[in-house]
């Protein structure tokens, strides 16, 4: 960081001098206002005269010092990294000592307490799910389940091409009653979710052993036939 504190001594110098350099040019033309009205025998004084296009440089070279020094001291504090959360860390990519550049990956953190998973559905499935679907996760561990439930964020807008799939993105949502250790699902774990279809009108179920075909369903009237 020492490169960094002198570069903010130095763009506070520019600063300190490009401000000075501003009062005097104001002096200056102030004194030549003064002096103007003793020999200008009542005619207008010009630019030159009044320093004026002296003073607008100053002031610009002012205006760019300050700006010097902002980026200056931005670029000191992004020698820190903060995450914007509380975090957990992931891994890490850099050893100790090593040397950073801009946009080097140092690692990968995530944020505990909001943690979201990716569901994956056939393309007639998909079609199927409502705006507002319910979203229930499970898991087993060690022998005990889990529940878990979820709202959706947003579809993954693509379809994979492989298996012809289509993805959600859902947050899970905390469960107050489970204990302190599974409030949320560790991250990583597979999870079973079921989600509510859509409501189909006119339609009843049947069992799959009734269907005969591909348009036809075996009906059992009053006589057992």
């Amino acid at each position: 960081q020492v490169n960094y504190v002198a570069a903010i001594a130095q763009a506070r110098s520019n600063v300190a001098e490009a401000s000075l350099a501003v009062k005097q040019e104001k002096a200056k033309g102030e004194q030549s206002a003064r002096d103007w009205a003793k020999i200008g025998q009542g005619k207008e004084a010009g630019e030159m005269v009044l320093r004026v296009p002296y003073l607008e440089s100053a002031e610009a070279r002012l205006v760019a010092a300050e700006a010097m020094l902002t980026r200056a001291l931005e670029d000191l504090d992004r020698t820190m990294i903060r995450a914007p959360f509380d975090c957990r860390v992931r891994d890490v990519s850099l050893n100790l000592g090593a040397t950073v550049a801009p946009g080097t990956r140092l690692g990968m953190i995530y944020d505990p307490n909001k943690l979201m998973v990716r569901l994956s559905f056939s393309m007639d499935d998909f079609a199927q799910i409502p705006k507002e679907s319910q979203i229930h996760l499970t898991a087993e561990i060690s022998g005990e389940s889990h529940r878990w439930e979820a709202r959706v964020m947003w579809d993954g807008g693509e379809i994979d091409r492989t298996t012809l799939s289509a993805y959600l993105l859902a947050e899970v949502q905390p469960n107050p009653e489970a204990g302190g250790r599974f409030r949320l699902p560790p991250p990583g774990l597979f999870v079973k979710a079921q989600l509510t279809g859509a409501t189909l009108p006119g339609v009843i179920e049947v069992p799959r052993k009734a269907v005969r075909g591909r348009d036809s369903i075996a009906v059992l009237n009053s006589q057992s036939q």
